[in-house]
């Protein structure tokens, strides 16, 4: 497995879990989420957890089409 300590994830949906899950890979994880709340939720989490995170609430699909 490589290693992903201190890389950057912008993780898109990051209350669904997978910003947790990365974070625990040592990432610096950029949670980016519809739900303002749940973003925030999550690097809460990741913080307590020692890990690095931040939030911004987005909607990315009407970007992407």
């Amino acid at each position: 497995m490589s290693d992903f300590t201190n890389k950057v994830a912008i993780v898109t949906g990051a209350s669904s879990g997978m910003g947790r899950t990365v974070a625990a890979q040592g990432v610096c994880v950029v949670a980016v989420d519809i739900v303002e709340d749940g973003g925030k939720e999550t690097v809460e989490e990741i913080i307590n957890n020692n890990g690095t995170a931040t939030s911004y609430e987005r909607m990315l699909r009407p970007l992407m089409m």
